[in-house]
């Protein structure tokens, strides 16, 4: 199904009302935080209704490790709650079965230092070096 038209019959539902028994989709994250990977896609919503949580995950612990790390500011204690919710999101295995991942590589001069490869394979070079 093309994404708009999915979106138009999936968006604002319930678990409930959603009678697909399986569907295909891919999902990640959108920028460089943890929070930005995971509230959208496995969080609890207070409606009820689908925002991005495309399974309609729901699990007590992982919203609130969630939310606590989205208002802690010691990058340490973050860090640790969302570890949590993670270990609790690879043993419930809430996004069904992995059909396909991408692998990023990257190829480069022993010359050059300090290039950074993010989780989600951005390749940035803002600290990069080359030895002469």
């Amino acid at each position: 199904m093309e994404w708009s038209a999915f979106l138009q019959t999936i968006d604002g539902i319930t678990a409930k009302e959603f009678d697909a028994p399986l569907f295909i989709m891919g999902a990640g994250p959108s920028m460089m935080d943890a929070d930005g990977g995971l509230r959208g896609l496995y969080t609890t919503t207070l409606t009820g209704k689908n925002d991005r949580n495309y399974g309609f995950y729901s699990n007590k612990e992982v919203d609130e490790l969630i939310d606590a790390g989205m208002k802690e500011t010691d990058p340490e204690k973050r860090k640790e709650l969302y570890k949590r919710a993670q270990e609790i999101l690879y043993l419930e295995d809430p996004a069904g079965i992995w059909l396909f991942d991408q692998l990023t590589n990257l190829a480069h001069s022993s010359k050059l230092k300090d290039v950074t490869v993010s989780p989600i394979s951005t390749i940035t070079f803002e600290k990069a070096t080359i030895e002469k």
